[in-house]
């Protein structure tokens, strides 16, 4: 029997999808293949809805992260039309359901070099990081202290430059850091023309 997803999902998450979606149908793959995060396109059979499947492995970081996102900070994306709204998620299989926003990559487009979409993706991206500040004591500390770690590590650094960067972490003076929410990979690749 082949499976709808073409074995990009776990036996557990292809459970949980049937759950949600009565007989899928791929429409498209859309992962980058750079690790082992699925994202597919998909349509229930009756061809009413298109909904994004994404999914990852027990070691995906990412997609945690992104389930943070969805339930805490999309909201001021999703009802402009501007991000996926989430429709459902497993935790612990690590699988998303998401709305299927249509349109064309702005990456490899001739659109990539318009500079309207670029300001249009500087608006969002303004609004995103406008809903919360939070100040944070020890983020400029903590920064240097990794940083140097790094360097303490093999690296192909030139040593003149390697004694030149450990001069300036170790004498920067720590101040307080505004965070805010952010993307994270806010580029070309994530932004939909429509």
């Amino acid at each position: 029997m082949t499976l709808w997803h073409a074995g990009r999902l776990s036996p557990g998450q292809d459970a949980w999808v049937a759950r949600h979606l009565a007989d899928p149908v791929l429409v498209a793959d859309m992962s980058w293949n750079l690790i082992d995060t699925a994202v597919l396109h998909v349509r229930d059979r009756s061809g009413s809805r298109d909904r994004v499947v994404k999914a990852g492995g027990a070691d995906n970081h990412h997609i945690p992260r992104e389930l943070i996102a969805h339930r805490t900070w999309t909201d001021v994306l999703t009802r402009s039309g501007h991000a996926q709204r989430l429709i459902d998620a497993d935790d612990e299989h690590r699988v998303l359901l998401l709305e299927y926003l249509p349109g064309t990559l702005v990456q490899d487009s001739a659109a990539r070099l318009d500079f309207d979409i670029h300001r249009q993706a500087g608006r969002l991206l303004r609004l995103f990081h406008d809903q919360a500040t939070l100040i944070d004591e020890t983020f400029d500390s903590r920064a240097s202290a990794k940083s140097l770690q790094w360097l303490d590590r093999p690296h192909r650094i030139a040593p003149e430059l390697e004694e030149r960067a450990r001069g300036i972490l170790s004498a920067a003076v720590a101040t307080d850091v505004g965070l805010v929410p952010t993307h994270g990979d806010w580029h070309e690749r994530n932004w939909l023309l429509h």
